[in-house]
């Protein structure tokens, strides 16, 4: 990783200057499943209506700010109303979005690992403790107990489970663990 200069270094918050980039440890192959690519090309009607679609477009305008026609048939589709739907520049925007609106000093973050490395590091970035909670191998399930039967974090002990971000959350989308404050 590149050092930061020491000038840099002082202009920049103090819990930022030793953090690693996100590495996707990127290996070329021919199929790559873990970038969410298309090992194959597109069927050329698809591709004939993409170059269309393209060719009709204003692209010297910035698209609507707010994808207002974009979360309303989203909406529409799942049977929400456009308010409940958010939309991003893929889905690192949105979760780092999401670590911004809810993460912070005295906040934390449960992961259940293996998971995606990026909710760890942007936790990190707005000073979000992560707790992680194993996993039981024959079920896949989160253990908030140890083998032992001890508590794995004295706040998730008593929790049910849920997902932590469901992708179609209605009224309640994100709930905090109660009594956990900052050390």
């Amino acid at each position: 990783m590149a050092q930061l200069s020491p000038a840099m270094r002082a202009l920049v918050q103090p819990h930022l200057v030793d953090i690693e980039p996100y590495d996707p440890k990127f290996t070329p192959t021919s199929i790559n499943l873990s970038a969410n690519e298309n090992t194959y090309p597109l069927p050329a009607g698809v591709r004939d209506a993409i170059d269309a679609a393209l060719a009709s477009t204003p692209l010297n305008r910035y698209p609507d700010p707010l994808s207002g026609e974009l979360r309303a048939e989203l909406a529409r589709w799942h049977g929400l109303e456009p308010e409940q739907v958010c939309v991003g520049n893929g889905g690192d925007e949105l979760l780092f979005n999401v670590m911004l609106a809810f993460g912070g000093r005295g906040r934390a973050l449960v992961t259940c690992p293996p998971d995606f490395s990026e909710y760890a590091f942007f936790a990190s970035l707005v000073e979000t403790e992560t707790i992680s909670v194993a996993r039981d191998p024959e079920s896949f399930a989160p253990r908030a107990r140890g083998a032992g039967g001890e508590p794995r974090h004295r706040d998730l002990a008593e929790q049910p489970y849920r997902r932590p971000l469901p992708a179609r959350c209605g009224g309640a989308p994100l709930r905090c663990l109660p009594g956990h404050r900052a050390r």
